[in-house]
């Protein structure tokens, strides 16, 4: 009798304690649930290019040399094994061209000599958000950096379908998503692909992905807390201006687009007509707005729009490139993404795209182009405000 009790003591005793267990289990399991990982504030301070936080930790693993020659070494070795059968994608005029290039002129340069310097390696990059988007504390950085997600948002006009297209043959070398969507409602028609659902969904995953767009800065997208940051590349703003107004009268674009500007009355305008009405092709001050954001005043408050967007580029975008240096601005970004541009092409004037798609001739006035540059004043000043950070990575990236 007295060993059965001792039994059965035991026996409460082992269920009490994986009650306990269980309990401290559960416990330890709502914990997390409720506390997801949330990431420190970060404070901005542009006249320190300082960011302070409590836990001064990093998003980011560093970058090294040896990563950098692995990733070249990946793109060399893949390019060798699909040289003699190119793929499918490659049937478009764009890759045969490029692909050619690559194959038979050795048009590609790498960063057998890359260094990083010590200051370089000092610096941190960190997130300013909950939700993935990289915040850098560095005003025009070269530091090397893999994040998950590359947002290209690009400007019209700008020399974009030439940096696509060399971005889209070196995902398919380096086995990164690149994916090229429609343009965001710029026109504010309620006619475009909803935004920001299409940048979201396209970058789900595990991949790499980078992202090109005719869309406006997002500091809010939920992408899984994946690491995100962004580039791009502006113009001249009255060479862009023009250049924008004839692209969109050209013969050489689809049918469709031709038959709605025939359709508006917009096709036979002259610049004047354009500018006055501000019409598509002559909206003005348009790099402020891709850079400053959906915010109501981006697109009605100039002057509070190029606040935000010389926040937003300060903060957010890992390079800003110059059209006019277009090889420069290619050799900043594989030293900035050195896994999404391993390599640059040594003449990138031979990859141009958009050369067929040519519109009028326009002839302007010393006048007209006056006239744009007042009206296109925020986009003129951002230029310059660009420029001077475009030079300054340049000096970090020892290219100038």
């Amino acid at each position: 009798m007295e060993i059965k009790c001792t039994f059965v003591q035991h026996i409460k005793k082992i269920w009490l304690l994986f009650i306990v267990t269980l309990f401290l289990c559960g416990w330890v399991i709502i914990e997390k649930l409720d506390k997801p990982n949330i990431i420190t504030p970060y404070f901005y301070d542009q006249q320190k290019d300082n960011v302070y936080n409590k836990n001064s930790t990093s998003w980011l693993e560093e970058v090294t040399v040896y990563d950098v020659k692995q990733w070249q070494k990946k793109f060399y070795t893949s390019l060798a094994r699909i040289r003699e059968k190119p793929p499918n994608e490659w049937k478009s005029s764009v890759t045969r061209i490029m692909a050619y290039n690559v194959y038979t002129q050795g048009l590609l340069d790498n960063l057998r000599q890359f260094k990083l310097t010590r200051n370089e390696l000092g610096q941190s990059v960190h997130i300013g958000a909950n939700n993935g988007l990289l915040l850098f504390p560095v005003v025009a950085s070269c530091k090397p950096i893999l994040p998950d997600v590359v947002l290209y948002n690009r400007i019209f006009k700008t020399g974009s379908e030439t940096t696509g297209a060399l971005f889209g043959f070196l995902s398919y070398v380096m086995d990164y998503l690149y994916t090229k969507q429609t343009t965001e409602d710029f026109y504010d028609e309620g006619v475009s692909a909803p935004y920001p659902m299409i940048i979201e969904r396209k970058v789900r995953g595990s991949r790499k992905v980078l992202f090109n767009a005719h869309f406006f800065f997002r500091n809010n997208l939920d992408l899984e807390l994946r690491s995100h940051t962004y580039i791009n590349q502006v113009r001249e703003p009255v060479a862009r201006f023009l250049s924008h107004y004839s692209y969109m009268r050209s013969t050489n674009r689809p049918k469709d687009r031709i038959q709605q500007m025939i359709d508006s009355g917009e096709w036979n305008e002259t610049i004047e007509e354009c500018f006055e009405k501000q019409s598509q092709g002559c909206r003005r001050n348009v790099m402020t707005r891709f850079f400053c954001g959906t915010d109501r005043f981006c697109k009605s408050d100039a002057p509070n729009a190029l606040i935000k967007a010389k926040e937003n580029i300060l903060q957010h975008y890992a390079v800003v490139g110059l059209l006019e240096h277009f090889q420069l601005t290619l050799k900043i970004l594989q030293r900035r993404l050195p896994f999404f541009v391993p390599v640059v092409p040594r003449n990138p004037s031979e990859l141009r795209v958009n050369e067929g798609v040519k519109g009028k001739n326009v002839s302007v006035s010393e006048e007209m182009i006056s006239k744009i540059k007042r009206a296109n004043w925020a986009d003129m000043e951002l230029y310059d405000f660009i420029k001077e950070r475009f030079w300054k990575q340049a000096r970090a990236c020892g290219l100038s």
